[in-house]
């Protein structure tokens, strides 16, 4: 089933947009980052999911992604090319930059001590029943308190029944 749509998954895009991201950085970023292939390495990660999510998907248990600790966002496009809705959640400046500009998918920059899941639950219409939560690189050095990260993801864990984490 999902052989098929996978050849159907063009990165093409995805590479594009990294590259643009990584023309307009300052050099004190790009020294940071080291080189744009740093930036797109995040998205391998994501790419041994899409048969594990598109198979969910077609069953109809889910219909959308949150990902926290998004970073830039290339694996937006990833899950935007097989249908499923897309909230990606970072407490960093470089949330979503590399992200696809589509419907469905959404970004939100914010530290946990501003994260609502009940209200970004309500307003985005997510139902935890048919959501996968992506905890794969939740970021520690941007959050005031590792206790309050860790009640963080206790929460998370306790309203959603697909978490990924590692």
């Amino acid at each position: 089933m999902f052989e098929e749509s996978s050849s159907k998954i063009n990165l093409t895009p995805i590479r594009e947009k990294v590259i643009e991201v990584w023309d307009s950085m300052s050099p004190e970023d790009k020294e940071f980052w080291y080189s744009s292939d740093n930036l797109m390495s995040s998205v391998d990660n994501y790419i041994d999911l899409i048969p594990y999510v598109y198979s969910l998907k077609e069953r109809e248990y889910i219909d959308t992604i949150v990902d926290i600790g998004c970073s830039f966002g290339p694996q937006s496009f990833l899950f935007h090319q097989i249908g499923v809705k897309y909230v990606g959640f970072d407490p960093s400046c470089v949330c979503g930059l590399c992200g696809i500009e589509a419907e469905g998918v959404t970004f939100l920059d914010a530290c946990f001590e501003e994260f609502d899941i009940e209200t970004i639950k309500e307003y985005f219409g997510i139902d935890p029943e048919r959501t996968l939560v992506l905890a794969l690189h939740v970021p520690v050095f941007h959050c005031n308190s590792l206790s309050y990260q860790s009640k963080f993801i206790s929460y998370v864990l306790s309203e959603f029944s697909r978490i990924i984490t590692n």
